[in-house]
């Protein structure tokens, strides 16, 4: 994490400081639509239905020697959500590969920095793999969501990036709101051309909100295009296609339940 600005004074240290024993629902959406152009013209494929799902997270522990928080998580519903003109039969098909996933558990661990030090799910050896991939893109997406936070105090107006390897991405946020313990962010992301093909770049925004009693968001919302330039493969002479992919994912808190009268609020 580097910081690029930090901000107006006052500035305070943005760590998460959830308490053992709380729990957090949140409904997630996420739903694309891909669009094809070549010689000169743009057009819409048939898009994938959207998936939205309802998780519950629980914090086990706080480790005492480093702050590291435990947490486990629950997926309770999941559903699609079928766009006009999908055939019948194909999004029944698609609903019974889902069925065997409400009740789903994993586990994860992060720092008070919100690093995600462990995140463990296991999804169905019999899942498809246009369901397989997708859905472990949204979980690991899910787990690294701490990764907004910077580790040196920031004020209002501050900015800094984030960075990944795999796939090679950079994510800048603002630091726009702050009331009580909600953090409100602006995001921008940017991922260049890769060096494979097919060659693809992506560029997003969104934002969210964060309070700092929670692990996940309680408000957030991404959208990002994925060009691909790829070889077209009809017959005939070769012929350079480019194809755009456009993500919308969307979360809200549900609810959220106050460690103090469960037994589990204790540090372990």
């Amino acid at each position: 994490m580097k910081v690029l600005h930090q901000g107006q004074a006052p500035q305070t240290l943005l760590q998460l400081r959830p308490l053992a024993g709380s729990i957090q629902r949140i409904g997630v959406r996420a739903e694309s639509h891909v669009s094809v152009r070549h010689s000169g013209r743009t057009r819409e494929l048939p898009s994938p239905p959207g998936i939205q799902m309802v998780l519950s997270v629980e914090v086990t522990r706080i480790s005492r020697d480093d702050g590291d928080v435990h947490y486990r998580f629950m997926l309770e519903q999941m559903d699609l959500r079928v766009k006009a003109g999908t055939p019948v039969n194909d999004a029944e098909a698609l609903r019974a590969e889902l069925a065997p996933l409400p009740g789903l558990r994993g586990e994860g661990r992060v720092s008070p920095h919100g690093r995600s030090n462990h995140f463990q799910v296991a999804l169905p050896k019999a899942l498809s793999s246009h369901l397989n991939e997708p859905l472990q893109q949204l979980l690991k997406t899910l787990g690294g969501m701490g990764t907004f936070l910077p580790a040196s105090a920031v004020g209002l107006g501050a900015r800094w990036e984030h960075q990944t390897q795999e796939p090679l991405s950079t994510t800048t946020v603002e630091f726009k709101t702050l009331e009580k313990k909600e953090v409100g962010l602006r995001m921008e992301l940017f991922a260049p051309p890769s060096s494979t093909e097919p060659r693809t770049q992506s560029r997003g925004q969104g934002g969210c909100v964060m309070s700092l009693d929670r692990l996940w968001p309680i408000r957030y919302e991404l959208e990002v295009d994925t060009h691909a330039h790829v070889q077209s493969q009809d017959d005939g002479p070769p012929r350079r296609l480019e194809t755009t992919t456009h993500l919308r994912m969307r979360i809200r808190e549900l609810s959220f339940t106050s460690p103090l009268p469960r037994p589990s609020a204790y540090v372990r």
